[in-house]
């Protein structure tokens, strides 16, 4: 009885993600932050949850920058350009600007190659110019 709801998505507060993609800006109408099993995950997708962009580091990750591998690296990101392909990063870095592990706030910067992820076929793609800015 009198549940509130809402019939639009938001993007989470004043979380901030934007990043090129192939040279074109993504700015993804959701973004969020989730930490587990010893992760974060940072994640912007558009509103229908079909392109997203995430970034994954340890959840103690201090500032500094780190070099990207792929899934299964301490540091990786994913790029998902429609709901029926998967990315994995090859190489590139992140910048942790900041992170407060009491507030679950982290700030920082990133760019990645991604390529087609367990052999799919498809063009490698380059994100570059990323920057997040969220609570966890």
């Amino acid at each position: 009885t009198n549940v509130t709801y809402s019939t639009s998505i938001s993007g989470g507060g004043s979380n901030t993600f934007s990043v090129k993609i192939d040279g074109v800006t993504f700015t993804p109408a959701v973004i969020s932050g989730a930490s587990f099993s010893g992760n974060i995950l940072i994640t912007g997708s558009d509103s229908q949850g079909s392109k997203s962009v995430g970034i994954n580091v340890p959840d103690n990750i201090t500032p500094g920058t780190y070099t990207m591998g792929t899934i299964g690296d301490t540091h990786y990101g994913i790029y998902n350009p429609n709901s029926s392909s998967y990315y994995a990063s090859t190489s590139g870095s992140v910048t942790i600007t900041s992170h407060n592990t009491a507030t679950g706030a982290i700030a920082g910067t990133f760019n990645f190659v991604a390529a087609p992820f367990g052999g799919g076929s498809g063009a490698n793609a380059n994100l570059t110019n990323g920057t997040f800015n969220v609570t966890y």
